[in-house]
């Protein structure tokens, strides 16, 4: 068993109560350079095999960075470490403490810089992490990474609410969680390039 950090942001922290999976685009940049141009072959061990379509016996063999079933993921997060005694290590993810200024001279320090004896947040896999398509997720996949629920209208417009065969709106939270993935990743990885991801399902485990 291996522990490797892992970042999440702040709305991310606070929707770790109802959060078992995770997706991530790192380590697959090559593969999505032209994400349609690549098939999955499989993996073991933690290596997965892909396939270029055009090109003939043209495969990669890509190392998960998050490890494999059973690893450990310890959390980074947005933190400040230099508050009064009585207060030690503030998150920003705590609602108590925001902003930090309130409490202390320090800024916030991005997640990166958090070290491994602050984090609070233990991870472990219980799934196999497998590359996968964006657009792949399920609605209870988009449900368990803790997505708000996207409204679809299940007629036209809102201005046919009046007529008999109106329906209300439906929930899809396949719909929220592409707008959520929009307001992290959009400049790089938008939604609508489909790319390649890591699908990370874990369990929150007691340090």
């Amino acid at each position: 068993m291996k522990s490797r950090p892992i970042m999440y942001s702040t709305p991310m922290i606070q929707a770790l109560p109802y959060k078992s999976q995770t997706r991530r685009t790192r380590g697959l940049e090559i593969v999505n350079k032209h994400p349609d141009m690549w098939n999955y072959l499989g993996g073991k061990q933690g290596t997965h095999i892909f396939e270029h379509k055009d090109i003939e016996d043209y495969r990669l063999e890509i190392k998960c960075p998050y490890g494999v079933k059973g690893d450990e993921l310890w959390v980074r997060e947005t933190f400040c470490n230099l508050c009064p005694d009585d207060q030690g290590i503030c998150y920003k993810a705590d609602k108590e403490h925001n902003p930090a200024s309130d409490l202390c001279a320090a800024e916030w320090k991005p997640s990166i810089f958090m070290p491994r004896w602050a984090s609070r947040h233990l991870l472990e896999l219980i799934e196999e992490p497998i590359p996968q398509r964006l657009w792949d997720i399920t609605e209870q996949d988009a449900i368990v990474e803790g997505a708000p629920a996207g409204y679809i209208e299940a007629s036209p417009t809102i201005f046919d609410k009046g007529k008999s065969n109106y329906k209300e709106t439906l929930k899809d939270y396949r719909a929220g969680f592409a707008r959520l993935w929009d307001s992290i990743n959009r400049k790089k990885y938008p939604w609508s390039g489909n790319y390649w991801d890591w699908k990370l399902v874990f369990r929150e485990i007691k340090q």
